[in-house]
């Protein structure tokens, strides 16, 4: 009988069952059981950590469908009954059991290859949530909001 630890991505105060359950293994020698719980505002920390200190970068934004009130929010999702959506700032997370789906709207500095920053910063996300949290990321959509100066962001905050 193969017993299991698993991560949970679900809210602080959501009743028993209504967060969703990442499952792994544990080790088959192991007598310990339980879980780990991880606020989705930690997924979307981890994205921001991974994101906000490439060079080009110089911050996140709200896209268009983001949440302008600059705080977590879960969403249905409409693609099965363990699929949430999780967004604060720029960035978006869709959790459908093991598999995370993220999107980010970032401003970039002048001169910088976009492109080659999107790949980058799809790179970064998904080597951060599958060695943190042993994730499978599907899809890193990058989007990019607007190009801007670090000195120019600095004063809007």
């Amino acid at each position: 009988m193969a017993r299991s630890l698993g991560v949970n991505l679900g809210w602080a105060h959501d009743p028993p069952g209504a967060s969703i359950e990442i499952g792994f293994p544990a080790a088959p020698s192991s007598p310990v059981r339980g879980t780990v719980r991880v606020a989705p505002a930690v997924l979307i920390q981890l994205i921001e950590g991974s994101v906000l200190d490439l060079p080009g970068v110089v911050g996140l934004r709200h896209h268009a469908r983001g949440d302008p009130a600059n705080h977590d929010r879960r969403t249905a999702d409409g693609e099965g009954p363990t699929s949430r959506r999780f967004e604060r700032s720029g960035v978006s997370v869709r959790i459908s059991g093991n598999r995370i789906d993220a999107d980010l709207s970032i401003a970039v500095e002048p001169g910088f290859n976009i492109k080659t920053i999107g790949q980058e910063i799809q790179r970064r996300v998904s080597t951060a949530a599958s060695r943190m949290l042993g994730l499978t990321v599907g899809e890193v959509n990058v989007y990019v909001a607007e190009i801007d100066t670090p000195e120019r962001n600095d004063s809007h905050t």
